[in-house]
C-alpha cells in the first residue's frame, strides 16, 4: 500500500497528541512496529523520519522519543491571534494580564504609532501559558482614541485583534520583526528559564485598512517549543542578486 508510511505517521501523530507517548518517552522501535502495523522496516522509518521532521520526535539513544512540540508560529505571514496560533497547533492557552493601566505613550510609542508623546494609551501586559507552562511574555501599546471602550473588555479570554474587529477597526495589516534577545533577570522570573538563555523577540506593529497604526507590541517567546514558519514570495521579474 503506497500511503502505509502516511496511515502510521498519522497513527502516531495522533497517539503522541493524545498523551498515549509522553513527551521523552521512547517509541517502540522501529521493527516492533513495523510488525505491529504489518509492513515493511522502510515503510516505518519513512513515518518515523516524517514525524521527525515535523518535530513530533527526535532521535535519542535507543531509538526516538517525542518531542516538545515545535509549535509554527505564523507571525511572519499571517495576522491571527495568540488563540488562533495555539487553536490550530492543539495546545491549551491561558492568559494572565499582569498590568492593564492608561499611560502617557512614550517618546518610542508615539513615534510608532503616529501619536503625540504623552496621548493617552492603553498599556496591556500579559503572561500566556501553554500547556500549564509560561510561554510568552508580550506588551501592548493601543492608543484611547480609537478604542475606548477597551478597558470593558476581558482579554483573559477575548483576542485583542478579535476585539478590535469587533469595535469596527479591524486590524488588517502587520509588520513583524524577529530577533534573538539573552533571557534577563526578570523575564527569567517570569517564563521560568535560565539566565542568558535565548528568547525569541517579536516585534510588531499592526494597523487598519487605512494604514492607521493601531497597536504596537512586543512578545517575548521561549526559543524552546517555537519555529517561526516564513514564506517568500518572488515579485516582479525575480529577485535582486
Amino acid at each position: 500500500m503506497g500511503s502505509a508510511y502516511l496511515m502510521i505517521k498519522d497513527d502516531l501523530r495522533g497517539l503522541i497528541e493524545n498523551g498515549g507517548y509522553a513527551v521523552g518517552e521512547l517509541i517502540p522501535s522501529q521493527s516492533d512496529l513495523a510488525e505491529t502495523y504489518g509492513v515493511s522496516a522502510p515503510t516505518v522509518k519513512r513515518a518515523v523520519e516524517l514525524l521527525a521532521r515535523e518535530g513530533f520526535l527526535e532521535a535519542a539513544a535507543g531509538g526516538y522519543v517525542v518531542a516538545r512540540r515545535r509549535v509554527p508560529q505564523g507571525y511572519a505571514t499571517t495576522l491571527r491571534s495568540y488563540y488562533e496560533e495555539r487553536g490550530a497547533n492543539t495546545s491549551f492557552p491561558e492568559t494572565k494580564i499582569i498590568r492593564f493601566c492608561t499611560v502617557g505613550a512614550s517618546d518610542l510609542e508615539a513615534r510608532r504609532l503616529g501619536i503625540a508623546p504623552g496621548a493617552p494609551v492603553y498599556r496591556t501586559v500579559r503572561l500566556r501559558y501553554a500547556d500549564g507552562k509560561p510561554f510568552v511574555f508580550l506588551t501592548n501599546c493601543t492608543p484611547c482614541e480609537y478604542f475606548p471602550e477597551l478597558a470593558s473588555v476581558d482579554l483573559t479570554v477575548h483576542s485583542l485583534y478579535s476585539t478590535f474587529d469587533e469595535m469596527g477597526r479591524p486590524a488588517l495589516e502587520a509588520d513583524r520583526t524577529i530577533e534573538i534577545l539573552r533571557a534577563t533577570t526578570s523575564l527569567c522570573a517570569l517564563l521560568d528559564v535560565q539566565p542568558e538563555e535565548p528568547l525569541f523577540k517579536v516585534t510588531t506593529m499592526v494597523y487598519d485598512e487605512q494604514g492607521v497604526a493601531l497597536d504596537y507590541s512586543e512578545a517575548v517567546f521561549l526559543s524552546e517549543g517555537n519555529s517561526f514558519h516564513i514564506t517568500t514570495r518572488v515579485l516582479g521579474e525575480g529577485l535582486m542578486r
